[in-house]
């Protein structure tokens, strides 16, 4: 099993496509109250990414990731959407967990992260069962 997509909801389809567009998602399904991107920034995911339309207030409740390879490719990233006219809401930066990030929003809210964890992210130095030596 693996994870193949994640849908948002959102209150303007045509912003919230613009957004993604801008981000470098390719846009596969494009409709008046859906929208699929193919979620492969680096040329390696097979992830999709969907956006649909609801009428329904929408809070900041959603919290996406996108990995990086190397932190070099994270920052170059980060300017390349900067350049694109994309604000930032947190520049690139290293974390206490072992990551490097970068943080933004779409228009509804959601928060956008992309980030580099290395190793980290699948064996950080507190993983579960690691002699805490």
């Amino acid at each position: 099993m693996f994870l193949s997509h994640i849908t948002l909801l959102v209150s303007d389809i045509p912003r919230t496509k613009a957004f993604y567009e801008t981000l470098g998602l390719e846009l596969v399904v494009d409709a008046d109250h859906y929208c699929r991107f193919y979620a492969n920034l680096d040329g390696e995911g097979g992830q999709t990414l969907s956006i649909s339309h609801t009428a329904q207030p929408i809070g900041a409740s959603c919290h996406v990731g996108f990995e990086f390879k190397t932190p070099q490719a994270l920052d170059a990233y980060a300017a390349l959407l900067q350049s694109r006219g994309l604000v930032l809401s947190e520049p690139p930066q290293d974390r206490t967990w072992l990551w490097r990030d970068v943080i933004l929003h779409d228009p509804d809210g959601h928060e956008i992260l992309l980030f580099y964890a290395g190793e980290n992210k699948l064996n950080p130095p507190w993983r579960v069962g690691r002699s805490q030596d």
